[in-house]
């Protein structure tokens, strides 16, 4: 269903050794590593969101295009370990957009 989000930064990710080839393990993989970095830009630097922002915002230029979507999430829409599926499902539709 999210395969297509792929497609945008296959090159790259491949690349990077994130994803070999266009199929859903690399996708996982992908969408793993972007959520990785948005949430250590949310952990890190929670008490300066503007340094946050600029933080999540700096690796769309290495192709992890969907760091400051799935930050962006963190902040609106964590709810805590408990609602980890529902808030996953949340960063994926918001990537979608």
């Amino acid at each position: 269903m999210f395969l297509p989000l792929l497609k945008p930064v296959l090159d790259e990710m491949i690349n990077y050794q994130y994803a070999w080839s266009y199929n859903e393990d690399s996708w996982y993989r992908v969408f793993e590593e972007n959520l990785i970095r948005a949430a250590s830009a949310w952990t890190n630097y929670n008490d300066d969101i503007n340094n946050a922002r600029k933080n999540a915002e700096s690796h769309k230029e290495y192709g992890f295009i969907y760091v400051p979507i799935i930050f962006e999430s963190f902040i609106l829409n964590w709810k805590g370990i408990n609602e980890f599926r529902g808030f996953i499902k949340n960063c994926l539709n918001a990537c979608s957009n």
